[in-house]
């Protein structure tokens, strides 16, 4: 759900550390199963309103700035369980950090998200392939005590040819 910023194979340097920032990719604790680890973007903080309309997403009341591009430029970057499924790509900008987020316009479930404040002492998350992805809008916020740490960049990924081909590619 991470595609295709990270992709499955990949091994993440995390650092521990309390200062996150909008757009930071995060490892936590699931809030409804602490034993699992899960992986994803910062997009809200405490206080903040959160609403998607037409798949853009909107951050009190302002939509974060976009810019459609062509996917084929990244498809090597995406499983190839997606092979035959249209997809959309768009470097998304928060907090002065782009990185790219995909969406399949096929997908209607995932279009719209009601409008919700984000409680004290919890976060907001999405995955970068957000039409695939389970994450805040499914499962709520995710407490500040849950979160392990801040990802930093890869070191190697286990499923390619070539391991370090993606060695110390920054995670945003």
């Amino acid at each position: 759900s991470m595609e295709p910023t990270l992709k499955t194979g990949d091994y993440i340097y995390t650092e521990n550390t309390s200062d996150i920032q909008r757009g930071d990719i995060i490892v936590f604790k699931a809030p409804k199963n602490n034993s699992e680890s899960y992986i994803k973007r910062v997009v809200g903080f405490p206080g903040d309103t959160i609403e998607v309309i037409n798949k853009t997403l909107y951050i009190n009341d302002v939509a974060l700035s976009r810019e459609e591009f062509n996917i084929e430029e990244k498809k090597h970057l995406i499983s190839k369980k997606y092979d035959g499924i249209k997809l959309k790509a768009f470097n998304e900008t928060q907090n002065g950090k782009t990185y790219t987020v995909v969406t399949s316009p096929s997908n209607l479930f995932t279009s719209n998200y009601p409008k919700k404040t984000i409680p004290t002492g919890k976060y907001f998350v999405m995955g970068d392939n957000r039409d695939f992805s389970a994450d805040s809008r499914s499962w709520g916020s995710v407490p500040k005590d849950n979160i392990e740490g801040k990802v930093r960049f890869i070191y190697f990924n286990s499923e390619m040819e070539n391991p370090l081909q993606r060695f110390g590619l920054t995670a945003n």
